[in-house]
C-alpha cells in the first residue's frame, strides 16, 4: 500500500471519528440530570382528594347539623357521633340521607339521640361527622356503619366540630 493510500484511509477514518463524536455530542443531554432513553417517562398518577372532604363548621346549638360541603369518595352517608369529655365517640345520633359519590353542599342532619329520646344539645357539645359507605340498599341502617370511608392514605374521613 502506498503512502498516499494510507494517508487517504487515515483521513477517512479521522473524518468518521469526528462525525461520530459530533453526532454523539448533539444527542447527549444538556444537563447532568437528564438521561438519554428511548422509553417514555411514566409518572404514577396520584389520586386527587379534597384537602377538606367534609366541611362542618362549629355552629350554634340546634337540633340540626349543617354540613356545608362534602365530597363523597363512594355512595354513602354523613353520620354524626357525639364526643364525650374523654374523647369517646358515641353511636350514631344523626345521619344524612343517601348521598351519591361526588360533591354535595348544604346538607342538614337532624339529631335523633338514642332509643327514641331526642338528643339534648347544649353549648360546648363536641361531635364527629364521619363518612360511611352504603351497603347497597340506599337506606341508612346499622349495616352501613360497618364500613367507614377512608381517604387515599387509608385514614378515616372525619371532622370534629362543636356547638357554640
Amino acid at each position: 500500500m502506498s503512502n498516499n493510500i494510507k494517508i487517504i484511509v487515515g483521513v477517512i477514518v479521522l473524518v468518521i471519528i469526528v462525525a461520530l463524536v459530533v453526532i454523539q455530542t448533539s444527542i447527549m443531554p444538556s444537563s447532568e440530570n437528564e438521561s438519554v432513553t428511548s422509553t417514555p417517562v411514566v409518572t404514577q398518577e396520584i389520586p386527587v382528594t379534597s384537602r377538606m372532604p367534609i366541611d362542618v363548621p362549629d355552629q350554634p346549638v340546634s337540633e340540626n347539623i349543617l354540613v356545608k360541603n362534602v365530597t363523597m369518595p363512594d355512595d354513602g352517608y354523613v353520620v354524626i357521633h357525639a364526643l364525650s369529655v374523654d374523647n369517646q365517640m358515641s353511636g350514631a345520633i344523626g345521619n344524612s340521607d343517601f348521598l351519591t359519590k361526588g360533591s354535595h353542599s348544604t346538607i342538614r342532619i337532624t339529631l335523633y339521640g338514642k332509643g327514641g329520646v331526642a338528643y339534648k344539645a347544649k353549648s360546648g357539645d363536641r361531635f364527629i361527622a364521619a363518612l360511611y359507605k352504603d351497603n347497597g340498599d340506599q337506606k341508612y341502617g346499622k349495616g352501613d356503619l360497618d364500613v367507614r370511608l377512608k381517604d387515599s392514605k387509608g385514614v378515616n374521613i372525619i371532622q370534629e366540630f362543636k356547638f357554640l
